[in-house]
């Protein structure tokens, strides 16, 4: 059997999504989800941030009705980047990627 690299998250969206057109014509969106777990007697919450990049029709989804707050769930592929920073260290950057094959869905927050 072959490796399989898809995720599934549910979690809220810390910012508003940044998005740019590339010289392709192609849209990507960046994003950021806080991901909530409750663990220990006490329940006490763990949060996890992940980042997203978000590719084609997928981005421009995001970008129209995405807001500070919404509940986002899709899925992804893991991936890993590195990079070194100003002053020559060594960094990591770990993301979901999101491209038009993939599912996204955006829930609105309601009070």
């Amino acid at each position: 059997m072959g490796d399989f690299n898809k995720l599934f998250f549910s979690g809220k969206l810390g910012k508003t999504p940044e998005s740019r057109l590339l010289d392709s014509g192609s849209k990507v969106c960046k994003a950021s989800v806080a991901v909530s777990e409750y663990q220990g007697k006490d329940r006490e919450d763990l949060t996890t941030w992940l980042n997203l990049e978000v590719w084609g029709q997928n981005a421009e989804f995001l970008a129209c009705y995405g807001k500070t707050g919404s509940t986002v769930i899709g899925t992804g592929r893991y991936r890993k980047t590195y990079y070194t920073d100003e002053s020559g260290v060594q960094k990591e950057y770990s993301y979901i990627k999101i491209d038009s094959n993939d599912t996204l869905k955006i829930f609105d927050k309601k009070n």
